[in-house]
């Protein structure tokens, strides 16, 4: 498309290039300032943006430090499914989670790192009818915990 410009990788591991060492010929009006590492998602029909960098110079090597990838294992304790692009990751938690990193019991849980439902058992509870029936008689024929 008009003013766009890409160059291809092909790679068999991509989440092992850690660094890319790129060079620009010197002529300002055929270099790019700003540069996007993409990867094709087939999930979403589209490319991804993994990683960007502004202010690259032209006329020298430059060395594009590659972010670690969002982790399920790093950025949501293994708790959650992540997402986002390196730097700001975010996480979906599982049930049972939450917090930014799913480093939280989720309410009604606890025992983190292994939230478990937490059990309810008092004898301070009782149950109230907000809105008395006319004639003030309520009926209830069965409750269950």
């Amino acid at each position: 498309a008009a003013g766009q410009a890409w160059l291809g990788l092909h790679l068999d591991a991509p989440a092992s290039v850690r660094c890319i060492r790129f060079f620009q010929l010197g002529d300002a009006t055929h270099a790019a300032s700003e540069v996007a590492l993409e990867q094709w998602s087939n999930a979403r029909g589209t490319w991804v943006t993994l990683a960007e960098w502004t202010n690259v110079p032209a006329g020298r090597w430059e060395h594009l430090v590659v972010p670690r990838r969002c982790s399920d294992e790093l950025d949501c304790l293994g708790h959650g499914a992540s997402g986002g692009v390196p730097g700001r990751c975010a996480c979906m938690c599982d049930a049972g989670y939450r917090g930014a990193a799913c480093e939280l019991c989720a309410p009604g849980y606890q025992g983190f790192p292994a939230c478990r439902p937490v059990s309810y058992s008092s004898d301070s509870w009782r149950l109230v009818a907000v809105d008395p029936p006319v004639g003030g008689a309520w009926h209830v024929g069965h409750i269950t915990l």
